[in-house]
Order: structure tokens, then C-alpha cells, then sequence
């Protein structure tokens, strides 16, 4: 998106989402934790669930780890809405800067998004060579009705290879059970590298 255009869609929501006009909720944009291989590509959605309004209009920023990106085809980053209002009247647009990836799904009509619950925004995710691990966070969320005051979810995070409590795996500890990748694919200790493993029903990581 043209950095012009971006700047005056930015300038409109900014104008919908006045701070006094904000108010906490029960509603919760999120994303629910996954694994992802090192050089892997993954499709994850935003999951809202919205109990409280019927959304006109939204903004949420995504904070990713050091490791992950969103996959661009033609310099666009590959993010969709997945829940759009009857005639598809909503469009989304996306801009990325240091790794946070500011989304704003917009409309110049009436209508509003289609149902309240459910995965809500696609993001096509590029894990690099390296990467083993990290926490997504999904921040600055504002909700906007048609009428009424917008409402602000709170913060969210998502664990992406979540090795918490848990060693790295090593060909002495691997001496009681086989070894098995994300995709079930066993493997033995010298086809070991960077990544996320299975053995005895848990995960490991080998950095």
C-alpha cells in the first residue's frame, strides 16, 4: 500500500477511535499458540471473539519475535480477512515497520463485519533458518460498531514453539525413546539441527 494512502487511512481511524470514547471489554482478539519449523512456512489466523458488538471497523498491531515474518508476494504482505460483511464491503490493509505489522480493516459503507466469533484475519508466517522460538503479541486492538463507543481488547500474546520447563533434547537424553518431528517424521540423533522435536509425548527444542 502507498505510504500517502496508508497515512490517510491512519488518519481516519485515528479520528474514529477517540480515547474518551474507549472502553474495556469482554471481547478478545488472539491467536492460539502453534509450532512452526525452522524455514517453514504457516498460515495462522486471529481468532475474535466478540460478545459485545457488531464490528464496523478495527485496528490491532502484531508484534512479531525476532525469527518470524510475514511472507510478501509483490512487496504486499500476505495478511486476508476471513470475515467480511455480507457484500464484502470491508478491505484490509496492511504496513509493516521493525517487525510490528499495524492491520486496519476499513469500509466506507453502513455494513458491518458477518458473526462475532471465530478466525477473523489470516497471516501467512515465514519462520527463518534459525529460528527456534518466541511470543507473538497483539496489542493497540480497538473495535469500532457503526453507532456506540469502540471497545478496546486486551493485550494478547501467543507462544510459538513453547518450550517452557522443558531442556534441550541431546543424543544422551534420547537413549529411552525415538525422536519425532513436527510433521511425525522420525529422525535419528545425526539428522538432528535447529528446530522443535517429539519424544516420549513431549516437545523439545535443539538450538
Amino acid at each position: 500500500m502507498k505510504l500517502k494512502n496508508y497515512l490517510k487511512v491512519f488518519a481516519f481511524l485515528v479520528a474514529a477511535f477517540p480515547a474518551a470514547m474507549s472502553a474495556q471489554t469482554t471481547s478478545k482478539l488472539f491467536i492460539e499458540d502453534f509450532t512452526i519449523n525452522a524455514g517453514e512456512t504457516k498460515d495462522v489466523e486471529i481468532i475474535m471473539e466478540n460478545p459485545d458488538i457488531d464490528v464496523w471497523q478495527a485496528q490491532l498491531d502484531v508484534q512479531l519475535p525476532e525469527g518470524l515474518s510475514v511472507v510478501k508476494e509483490d512487496g504486499d504482505l500476505i495478511i486476508d480477512l476471513l470475515r467480511n460483511s455480507k457484500r464484502n464491503k470491508h478491505t484490509l490493509e496492511a504496513n509493516e515497520t521493525e517487525g510490528v505489522v499495524r492491520i486496519l480493516v476499513t469500509t466506507t459503507g453502513e455494513a458491518t463485519i458477518q458473526g462475532t466469533e471465530g478466525a477473523f484475519i489470516s497471516i501467512s508466517l515465514k519462520a527463518a533458518s534459525d529460528f527456534t522460538s518466541g511470543t507473538i503479541k497483539l496489542e493497540k486492538m480497538k473495535l469500532v460498531p457503526l453507532e456506540g463507543s469502540s471497545v478496546v481488547p486486551e493485550d494478547s500474546e501467543c507462544k510459538v514453539n513453547d518450550t517452557a520447563g522443558i531442556e534441550g533434547i541431546t543424543a544422551e537424553k534420547n537413549k529411552s525413546g525415538n525422536i519425532y518431528d513436527l510433521q511425525g517424521r522420525k529422525v535419528t540423533d545425526s539428522q538432528l539441527s535447529r528446530g522443535v522435536y517429539i519424544m516420549n509425548g513431549r516437545k523439545y527444542v535443539v538450538k
